[in-house]
């Protein structure tokens, strides 16, 4: 039998400084990320060694192919200011009026492993990616940092993500990621798996128009959204100063400042969210550190929840209008081993749980501390909707509600006996 020998793998090199285009080598390196990435994406893949300097391109990833900083985030930038999409053909798209300032997605199934990196880097200026649905307008506004898509299982880590802003007058009802947006639309069949670690997301800005007549518009995840059919792994980083929405827009939603989770409980394992620190973000409408819901049929009858495994995050400083730290209903979550301190909402400063739809599928909320918070009108640790969570061996300390900051650690459906 004959075997077919393997493509060697190879490394390229970035330098902004260099003569353009260059050809790769260490003497004569690329002047473009791009560059360097279509030159190996189908010759085996490889890496692409990137020296310090700014980049002002959006760049598209693929499978066996890693991005990598020589020299960290602190001098290397990829700013997607201005810049238009590449097609999978290394084309420049001159057609795309916005763009991610990275592009993560699989092709016919197959896309990056956890093998394949992204790191060092200093990601901003993105706007975010249409996503299209034939006949079905408005389109999506997505990822204004990065979009990972599909079947993509890409390690994102070390990065700065910064000032990434999608926030102006564009038709799109849905606007979802200001720093990391993660889908897939195989039907649990094929999530998107990245593993998102050690990276600080920043700054960014979920912030779509007014709603007209009945019809409202939607922000959703400030730092990162989760989206349906999307397995992540988030540990490890600092997600801070992120914000969905504006208070002085109308018939807007805007929820999960920090982050927002909508991954479903059909997927073959929860999303891993471990480690982070979820500080000073704004869900405008609910859960300013984070957001999570379940996905409807589309009539309002059948609700699918979403799931997730939240553990060992600090979340401090967050504020909404429900849900200062967390709002969750109709999920799955299991909550634990979080300490949520000074996070402020008008019902539930630390978390507003509920309400529920479908009886049983509620969180799970076991040893976490839930402290300092404050509520403006109830619930300054805890605000209980229509729902029943399962609420075991956590602390609640020092939370209080209303204007004239009554203690309340517990409020809503529930009060402090039924938890303390």
């Amino acid at each position: 039998m004959l075997c077919t020998p393997a493509i060697a793998q190879t490394t390229v090199y970035v330098d902004d400084g260099g003569v353009c285009p260059g050809s790769g080598t260490p003497g004569d390196p690329y002047c473009s990320i791009m560059d360097a990435v279509c030159s190996i994406k189908d010759t085996g893949g490889g890496d692409v060694m990137v020296s310090p300097g700014t980049y002002n391109e959006s760049i598209l990833l693929f499978r066996d192919v890693s991005v990598i900083s020589t020299d960290g985030p602190e001098v290397t930038t990829i700013d997607g200011t201005g810049q238009q999409c590449y097609t999978r053909d290394c084309i420049l798209n001159t057609n795309t009026t916005h763009c991610s300032t990275v592009i993560i997605s699989s092709i016919d199934g197959v896309g990056p492993t956890n093998a394949d990196r992204l790191e060092g880097f200093t990601i901003t200026g993105g706007t975010g990616f249409f996503r299209d649905f034939p006949g079905n307008e408005p389109d999506l506004l997505v990822g204004g940092g990065i979009f990972v898509f599909g079947a993509s299982a890409p390690t994102i880590t070390n990065n700065v993500i910064i000032g990434n802003v999608m926030a102006d007058a564009l038709e799109p009802d849905v606007w979802y990621g200001g720093g990391i947006y993660v889908h897939s639309n195989s039907v649990n069949t094929d999530p998107a798996e990245p593993i998102i670690t050690n990276n600080v997301i920043e700054g960014t800005i979920v912030e779509s128009q007014d709603g007209q007549g009945s019809s409202s518009t939607y922000s959703h995840g400030g730092g990162l959204n989760v989206g349906y059919h999307s397995i992540p792994v988030i540990e490890g980083n600092t997600i801070r100063g992120n914000r969905t929405g504006d208070s002085t827009k109308t018939r807007q939603s805007a929820a999960g400042g920090g982050i927002a989770i909508y991954s479903l409980n059909t997927l073959p394992s929860a999303p891993t969210i471990t480690r982070n620190v979820i500080v000073d973000n704004t869900g405008t409408d609910r859960g300013g550190g984070l957001s999570g819901g379940p996905r409807d049929d589309g009539d309002l009858s059948t609700f699918i929840p979403a799931f997730a495994t939240i553990s060992d995050n600090l979340l401090v400083y967050n504020t909404a209008g429900v849900g200062g730290g967390i709002k969750a209903g109709n999920v799955l979550f299991s909550l634990s081993n979080n300490t949520l301190v000074d996070n402020e909402g008008v019902y539930g400063g630390g978390l507003n749980i509920g309400p529920t739809e479908n009886v049983g599928e509620e969180p799970t909320l076991a040893n976490n501390i839930v402290a300092l918070n404050y509520a403006q009108i109830a619930g300054g640790g805890l605000y209980v909707d229509t729902s029943l969570p399962v609420v075991r061996y956590n602390d609640f300390n020092g939370n209080t509600a209303t204007a004239s900051y009554t203690p309340s650690e517990i409020g809503g459906d529930m009060t402090d006996p039924d938890y303390i």
